[in-house]
């Protein structure tokens, strides 16, 4: 009878209680069990698939796991293969592997570990292992743990956008190796897949597609030609502004800095396409909110008006006029656009002037919706918050009140409690 080696009998781990707790016909527990981790970086899944042997007060290395320095590999867990799965093509310490399932094996010594990709990764542990079919092997460096790990256990640390180390733990040593991905190149791609699907019927796939290229500063001309297709599919101020901010940055300008220059380009694109009242409108209010460029802002804000004066771009021009400095012809333009207003319309305009920081000229908006509308508990509560905001407490609770008075809806209600008691008000509810 041929015997095995003795290496061999040392990396089975404990083989003799594995014999007795398996069965060739039976499904029964493992003393190594199974487990599987799984860590997504970026769009690319990676999973490992191992068994985990204890340490049950052994000598572990260089003793259950010999420091051979040798060919045969130690399967870096027991009884099957481990297998490690990438869903896309990955870099293993800057070494590229494609996408696929890969047994794991690892050849280790006392200050360098081996680390192998195996082509093959349905082999009983590391006994069948032949070089030929790797795939990949890269040299790592282990380190010694403060803690003890009873159990062999695999985890992902230094989890970043692009990035993530493997590694695997036991007694109280860590074998690391890092995984990267291309991850534009793999959401681009994806992306690319993406809008031949339902995602490119519409004008809003597209703009979110160049709008990954703009957010991530990568793969502008890709990033252009989508977003082209979404301003021809349905021309509006949304994919318009993110051509603007592309050209910029494919410039080699920050959008964020080079804002004139994204005002130019928002420009050509209005007046080239079919736009509404509402595109030219939002244009203005871009201006508005970021505070640039504010003689372009009013110019566009009369554009939408001469294609259709109603409470929003009236209201717009008038926030214009008084950031200018113009107040009494603010003032005389707020009373219009007011009352073209429904109430929902100015308590909803004052909010994202509330939202944007601006709650100065918030407030006479609120104060002005009051006025309009005293029976409503909701444009009180609406007011309250913005006194809040602006640290006027005492009116803030003043408004509060009121609209609890008026027998608010529920979410009305909740809202003024919730505020009140943020400001140290408790309010008796019966």
């Amino acid at each position: 009878m041929r015997m095995l080696p003795i290496f061999l009998i040392g990396i089975l781990i404990g083989i003799p209680a594995l014999i007795q707790a398996q069965s060739a016909t039976l499904e029964i527990p493992r003393q190594s069990s199974f487990s599987k981790v799984v860590q997504r970086v970026g769009l690319t899944d990676i999973a490992v698939k191992y068994h985990r042997p204890a340490v049950k007060n052994r000598e572990i290395w260089g003793n259950i796991v010999p420091y051979t320095g040798g060919a045969m590999p130690w399967r870096a867990g027991a009884n099957e293969n481990t297998i490690i799965y990438f869903s896309t093509d990955v870099e293993i310490e800057g070494k590229k592997l494609p996408a696929g399932k890969y047994g794991l094996h690892m050849i280790p010594t006392e200050d360098q570990w081996t680390i192998i990709f195996s082509k093959n990764h349905t082999s009983w542990g590391s006994f069948a292992y032949n070089q030929a079919e790797d795939a990949l092997r890269v040299q790592v460096k282990p380190k010694t743990l403060q803690d003890h790990h009873e159990f062999l256990t695999y985890g992902f640390e230094n989890i970043q956008a692009d990035q993530a180390t493997c590694v695997l733990n036991w007694e109280k040593k860590q074998i690391p190796f890092t995984i990267s991905v291309d991850v534009h190149e793999i959401v681009i791609a994806d992306i690319t897949k993406q809008l031949g699907t339902e995602a490119g019927f519409t004008w809003l796939g597209w703009r979110d597609a160049a709008n990954y290229c703009l957010q991530n500063n990568t793969h502008h001309d890709q990033g252009l030609t989508w977003i082209n297709r979404s301003i021809f599919t349905n021309p509006n101020f949304n994919n318009i502004l993110v051509k603007a901010k592309l050209t910029t940055q494919k410039a080699g300008k920050d959008p964020n800095e080079a804002k004139d220059m994204v005002l130019s380009e928002i420009e050509k694109d209005l007046n080239n396409q079919l736009v509404t009242w509402k595109d030219w409108n939002q244009a203005a209010k871009y201006c508005l909110t970021n505070d640039i460029n504010i003689d372009k802002g009013l110019a566009w804000a009369e554009k939408s008006m001469n294609m259709n004066k109603n409470f929003d771009n009236t209201m717009v021009k008038s926030q214009l006029l008084a950031q200018k400095g113009e107040t009494k012809t603010s003032s005389k333009l707020m009373e219009e656009a007011i009352a073209l207003s429904s109430n929902q319309q100015l308590n909803q305009f004052a909010y994202n002037l509330l939202f944007a920081g601006k709650a100065k000229q918030a407030i006479p908006l609120f104060e002005a919706n009051v006025k309009r509308f005293p029976k409503d508990p909701n444009v009180h509560d609406s007011l309250g918050e913005a006194y809040m905001r602006s640290g006027q407490n005492d009116k803030a609770i003043a408004s509060f009140k009121k609209s609890l008075s008026l027998d608010p809806p529920a979410n009305v209600k909740a809202n003024s409690i919730a505020l009140l008691k943020k400001m140290g008000v408790d309010y008796d509810q019966n």
